[in-house]
């Protein structure tokens, strides 16, 4: 339904356009590209988290660039518009925005509503699988997570997701399988810190140690895998290193306990 109606108006407003006299053509194709130039980035990169369409706050700008251009809205004198219509617009406005309050209630809420209101983006369900995660509902986390992968095998976190889940129901063959799908796709420092830490259980602390290593390089602000590699150089015996990684934790805003 959204979608038919996002066409329609799409159409509309093209159409008046079209029939528009006064339109200066420039801005109507200068707030088009501001418009879609965005929303087309992610088929150029997708795997690039920042390239995905989550924010339509400011591309809607290019819109309304477009949409000024029609003869219609240019005749509009908003001193001389009724008062009664300007109350119809607020009163419109208020209803629209308290029927999505309750989205905000939470954080499984809001996402769980941006995946009813799109079941196709892949963005969403990987989030609402990572919240699930956090919540501890790991028959929800997996189910949106391997939703997630069969839209889209290259979304950001997705597999990290998965071995998560794995790793936490005993699976470790499988947790280090997606763990290394998710970095051959992205350089994901959690996926980096999860990897190592398994390895660590798996009794391979120098293995373990890279991966942190690697954590460290792709996000400088890993506290965690600064005090992981600050207790293995301790282990190791090496006082130089353990001070120079929990100087950088707390140089970072880690606090010592």
């Amino acid at each position: 339904t959204q979608l038919l109606v996002g066409w329609g108006a799409a159409t509309v407003l093209a159409v008046a356009l079209l029939y528009s006299r006064q339109r200066r053509n420039q801005l109507v194709w200068f707030g088009v590209a501001w418009f879609f130039l965005p929303q087309l980035l992610p088929l150029a990169a997708p795997v690039l988290p920042f390239t995905l369409p989550h924010r339509l706050y400011v591309p809607t700008v290019g819109l309304l660039i477009a949409m000024f251009e029609v003869d219609w809205f240019k005749s509009l004198s908003f001193r001389t518009l009724p008062a009664a219509v300007m109350a119809a617009v607020v009163v419109i406005l208020v209803v629209l925005t308290r029927q999505q309050l309750p989205a905000f209630a939470d954080r499984v809420t809001f996402w769980e509503q941006a995946v009813a209101a799109a079941p196709q983006a892949s963005f969403a369900r990987a989030n609402l699988g990572r919240i699930y995660l956090l919540e501890g509902r790991l028959a929800d986390a997996q189910r949106e997570s391997e939703a997630t992968v069969a839209l889209n095998p290259w979304q950001y976190a997705a597999h990290n997701n998965l071995g998560v889940i794995a790793e936490r129901r005993g699976r470790i063959d499988e947790a280090e399988a997606h763990y290394r799908q998710e970095l051959s796709y992205h350089l994901y420092d959690h996926a980096f810190f999860n990897l190592g830490n398994l390895y660590f259980k798996r009794g391979q602390p120098d293995r373990a140690a890279w991966f942190w290593r690697q954590a460290i390089a792709t996000n400088p602000n890993y506290l965690d895998a600064y005090v992981n590699l600050a207790a293995f150089s301790r282990q190791r015996g090496n006082e130089a290193e353990v001070q120079y990684y929990l100087r950088e934790f707390t140089r970072r805003g880690g606090t010592l306990e």
